[in-house]
């Protein structure tokens, strides 16, 4: 029986080598290799790598592994830190504020990570997030500033503090 640090290590290798557009392409791949994976397991799987879909240039989705998982597959189902997830960064737009919630505007493609990453952290100012495309909706706790809330999402991405702001954030 293959253990799951196999199986990560397989999944890393497979999306290094291959366009992968779905879990079902993937889950094919898997069982051609000998691993019978359930569909809730890739899942949990994807998400311990921290495995993100961005689009190509046709605009299709592909599974894209973050910089740490591209050399060192010893860290699998490690806790993101900071630097890891900090490439994401360059998919942030804008921020803007009405009332309690905020609004994040990315590149087509990065919201759903960037809003994964958010709710991960589970901090404070931040109730929760609803992702699309390219827009993520922030809900904001009622007596967090709106600084604060700017101020949590530089300590998440720190490349951030090159596009936002804190003065513009009253």
């Amino acid at each position: 029986m293959k253990t799951k640090k196999e199986r990560l290590v397989k999944i890393v290798d497979l999306i290094k080598t291959h366009h992968i557009e779905n879990h079902e392409h993937l889950l094919k791949l898997l069982d051609e290799a000998g691993y019978e994976v359930a569909q809730a397991t890739l899942s949990r799987d994807l998400n311990s790598l921290r495995v993100v879909k961005m689009r190509d240039d046709e605009g299709k989705f592909f599974y894209h592994l973050p910089p740490e998982k591209e050399n060192r597959e010893e860290e699998f189902g490690q806790e993101a830190t900071t630097s890891h997830v900090n490439f994401l960064a360059d998919g942030f737009k804008s921020l803007v504020f009405s009332g309690n919630m905020g609004v994040i505007k990315t590149i087509p493609g990065y919201a759903s990570s960037i809003a994964a990453i958010i709710d991960g952290k589970e901090i404070f100012e931040i109730l929760g997030t609803i992702a699309g495309d390219d827009t993520i909706l922030l809900v904001v706790r009622e007596e967090v500033t709106r600084k604060e809330v700017a101020q949590s999402l530089i300590d998440i991405f720190p490349r951030l503090s090159n596009t936002i702001q804190l003065e513009d954030y009253p």
